[in-house]
């Protein structure tokens, strides 16, 4: 018999863990058997220690990995913000020159009509909404990239929703019903970006 662990219980309640082994000999022209227990429970105790403190080591490497992850992918985030930040800044540069000249230009018209009617006003009054729109799209992008604060107005919403509709109206060509209360009261807000979720809820 070789290395069997047998528990036994003390009279205090203690289990106590003692290592038998045996080894077959002949002793007086008799076969016999030598036996021997040795106390192992403070090993045995040991040993959970060292496996409970085994696993509370592989669930603090485990935490530190996913630790370790999530700030690895935070940093490639922001490595493509950055990246992306960028390219919408030259974008918007190349995108406001133009936008800038037509502003101007339209401007310029608005002043030389002399004699305009109701539809040349109309058609002036179009293109700079739509210079202003696309402005406001490119603000949104370097907003996204950069960051902005909010540029609050507290004022009511139904006169500002009547000009967002007719705007719609117009640069799309289609009709929009509305059916708006005239007694809103006045709310803060960012007039651009409640212009983005009016038109991305169209």
């Amino acid at each position: 018999m070789d290395g069997m662990e047998i528990d036994f219980r003390s009279k205090s309640g203690e289990v106590i863990t003692n290592l038998m082994s045996g080894l077959p000999i002949r002793f007086d022209g008799q076969n016999c058997l030598l036996s021997m227990a040795v106390d192992i429970t403070g090993r045995k105790r040991a040993e959970r220690e060292l496996e409970k403190y085994r696993r509370h080591l592989e669930e603090m490497v485990r935490e530190r990995t996913q630790a370790l992850e999530a700030a690895q992918a935070e940093l490639v985030k922001s490595e493509k913000l950055a990246v992306l930040g960028q390219l919408t800044a030259t974008v918007s540069h190349e995108l406001r020159n133009p936008l800038g000249v037509i502003r101007s230009s339209n401007f310029y018209l608005h002043r030389k009509i002399k004699e305009k009617d109701a539809k040349i006003d109309k058609h002036l009054k179009r293109i700079d909404d739509q210079v202003s729109m696309c402005d406001a799209i490119v603000a949104d992008l370097l907003e996204y990239t950069r960051g902005r604060n909010a540029s609050m107005v507290k004022e009511a919403l139904t006169p500002w929703l009547v000009q967002v509709i007719q705007q719609l109206q117009e640069s799309e060509g289609v009709a929009i019903a509305a059916d708006l209360c005239t007694d809103l009261p006045a709310v803060p807000h960012d007039r651009e970006k409640m212009r983005r979720v009016i038109i991305s809820a169209l």
